[in-house]
Parts: structure tokens; sequence; C-alpha cells
């Protein structure tokens, strides 16, 4: 029965159709991607912020370790979306 219903809700015409939907998915989920990497620097960010704020003794190392992901996310954006 569950079968019967996917191949009721699955309609592609053609091979252009079915590259169309994949598209369209794999966009959505690159930017659902994005907003998540982007909460997870800001969270991680906020941490920075209270390191430097406490002058914790590890504080640089943070804010660099912060940096480094921040360039590395940045990269990997422009590969994944074609620069």
């Amino acid at each position: 029965m569950a079968v019967a219903m996917a191949n009721a809700q699955l309609k592609i015409g053609s091979v252009s159709d079915m590259n169309n939907q994949v598209k369209d998915a794999s966009s959505a989920v690159v930017t659902m991607a994005q907003y998540v990497v982007a909460a997870v620097l800001g969270v991680a960010l906020i941490f920075v912020i209270y390191a430097l704020a406490t002058s914790s003794q590890r504080a640089k190392e943070y804010l660099i370790g912060w940096i480094i992901a921040v360039v590395v996310c940045l990269i990997a954006k422009a590969v994944i979306t074609g620069f």
C-alpha cells in the first residue's frame, strides 16, 4: 500500500524532469545545511566572546579556531555553489 502511494505521488515524465527535481531537492538540502552551520558558528562565537571577556587562558586559541572554522565553511560553500 505504501509503495502504491509513493508511486502515485511521484510523477516524473522524463529524465529532465527528474534532474530538475533532484536539483531542487539538493538545493534545499544545501540551504538547510548552511543555516545549521551558521547557527553552530553563532553559538560558538558566543563562547569565544565569553572566553575573551573572562580573560580565559585559551581565549586566543578559541578565537583562532573559530576564524579557521569560518574560513573552511566559506571555502566549502564556494566549492559547493561553484564560486
